[in-house]
């Protein structure tokens, strides 16, 4: 089994194609994971999944938390006909205070949610777990680990649609990555103390696309990638990302800072 790594430029969000070959099958069978789906804008040379797969399904689809930069391209899915097998989400509950702080994630989320429920798509809210939650028979060796959020995670007064984020740990046979998502700097020292054996791995997808709330730089250092993505586009969001932030991940030993929005969409594996 062989295993690469998608990340595309959708310009400020994220979307990553997990993309497993069964590389001593006859027919070469192609399996895909998603982890989160943003919409790009082809006017401005972005990518949008559904042009990029060439598959008719969908293994899993992984949601990381429900803002819009990371769940708008899945309704392009539906429209093309492609079939989602299973649907992971948060299992963080969307109170009124998240619904007037931003209206138009919230809206697509629930619209989104109905959309699968009509289509009867399995859905299924994931916490934290120190073995795998996914090992599917037809792509041996894959392993997905989630590192956040805890199964309490409605019970923790001031909490915010980021603290709820889905954070992944991914094995492959030959590569191993971590998935931020737009975890905040204590949800790492958490994790750390939760699950700090599963840190150390070879590709970290920068959370909150670079913003400086992000970073907890002992936790990096557990981390330890060779290289670190970063998906974003400047000038969305004040302070994001964090010039600061960036300079520490270009500097960090020898691991390899790729940005979408300079590279484009970036492959590793």
């Amino acid at each position: 089994m062989s295993c690469k790594f998608h990340f595309l430029n959708v310009g400020y969000g994220s979307c990553t194609i997990i993309e497993c070959i069964a590389t001593l099958s006859p027919e070469c069978n192609e399996k895909i994971i998603v982890v989160d789906c943003k919409k790009g804008d082809k006017r401005l040379n972005e990518d949008n999944l559904t042009d990029y797969i060439k598959t008719s399904e969908i293994e899993l689809l992984i949601i990381t938390h429900p803002h819009k930069d990371h769940i708008d391209g899945v309704f392009e899915i539906f429209e093309k006909n492609i079939e989602i097998k299973k649907v992971w989400i948060t299992p963080f509950e969307i109170r009124k205070e998240d619904i007037n702080a931003d209206p138009e994630s919230c809206n697509d989320y629930f619209r989104l949610i109905g959309v699968m429920n009509d289509y009867g798509i399995p859905i299924e809210k994931i916490s934290r777990s120190k073995s795998s939650l996914y090992n599917p028979e037809n792509i041996p060796g894959l392993e997905i680990f989630v590192l956040n959020p805890p199964d309490n995670i409605n019970q923790i007064k001031g909490r915010m649609f980021h603290d709820g984020c889905l954070v992944l740990k991914v094995n492959t046979p030959d590569i191993t990555a971590i998935f931020g998502s737009d975890a905040r700097d204590f949800t790492w020292r958490i994790i750390e103390d939760y699950a700090g054996h599963l840190l150390k791995s070879d590709i970290f997808n920068v959370s909150h696309h670079g913003a400086t709330d992000a970073l907890d730089k002992k936790v990096f250092e557990k981390i330890d990638p060779k290289y670190i993505i970063l998906s974003t586009k400047p000038n969305i969001y004040d302070g994001i990302p964090d010039e600061l932030t960036i300079e520490y991940y270009k500097d960090f030993k020898e691991g390899k800072l790729l940005r979408t929005d300079e590279a484009g969409t970036i492959i590793i594996g």
